[in-house]
This record gives C-alpha cells, sequence and structure tokens, in this order.
C-alpha cells in the first residue's frame, strides 16, 4: 500500500538501510528517549545464565541475538532482557510482531515456580 500511494520501490529503499546500522540506530534513539542501556549479551555472559553452562540454550535459534536492558540512573538496575529474532523462518506467516517472555524455573523441591527475569522478543520481517 505504501509503495503504491508514494511510488516507493521499498527493495530499493531498504538498500540503503543496512540491518547492522538500522539496528545501532533505533538502539541509541530508545537509550536516548528512555534512559536505558541497552547491550548484547557476549557468549561469557549467555554462558552464565544457561544451568548447562551452554549460552545456546537461552535463545531458540543461533541468529536470535540477546540484549540486556539496564537503567542508566544510579546503580544501573538490571530492567529486562532483549531478544532479537531478526530473521523469518520459513514456517512462520509475516509481520512484525513482539512477544513477553517470563522464563521460570522450577526450586529443587518441585513445588515452587519461580519468575527470573521477565523479557520481550521481537519478530520483524
Amino acid at each position: 500500500m505504501i509503495e503504491q500511494e508514494h511510488a516507493i520501490n521499498l527493495e530499493h529503499t531498504a538498500e540503503y538501510f543496512t540491518l547492522e546500522s538500522t539496528l545501532d540506530i533505533m538502539i541509541n534513539l530508545f537509550q536516548q528517549v528512555f534512559g536505558i542501556y541497552i547491550g548484547e549479551l557476549q557468549v561469557a555472559e549467555r554462558n552464565s545464565l544457561a544451568l548447562s553452562g551452554n549460552g545456546g540454550d537461552v535463545v531458540w535459534h543461533e541468529s536470535v541475538r540477546m540484549f540486556a536492558v539496564r537503567n542508566t540512573d544510579g546503580e544501573h538496575d538490571f530492567l529486562a532482557y532483549l531478544y532479537l529474532d531478526l530473521f523469518e523462518p520459513d514456517n512462520m506467516k509475516r509481520g512484525d510482531t513482539a512477544f513477553n517472555i517470563i522464563p521460570v524455573s522450577i526450586d529443587d523441591r518441585m513445588d515452587r515456580v519461580v519468575v527470573k527475569y521477565r523479557g520481550t522478543d521481537l519478530f520483524t520481517s
């Protein structure tokens, strides 16, 4: 619809906005507007989060990127995890969506569910 109304070729326009540069601009904008810090978790940090010690276990696909969101005021308090799933799988419908993720674990006695940290997953296409 946008292409027809404004005579824009979105595929041609996309050549000027690479994924990495667009992502950097968006993250910087969110950081400035909301007063937060968004940092991508490196392998060692993801490994420390996984019960197995394998950071690949905290994401559902190797292409998913995981970020920690922290407050920039005071003690840089942890706020949430942000998962970016930027590549559309063949079995999903097109469209941008966001899902809240609430990772949980069960304690040793198997009688209590513990909510760890909340997160959000962004799917884009």
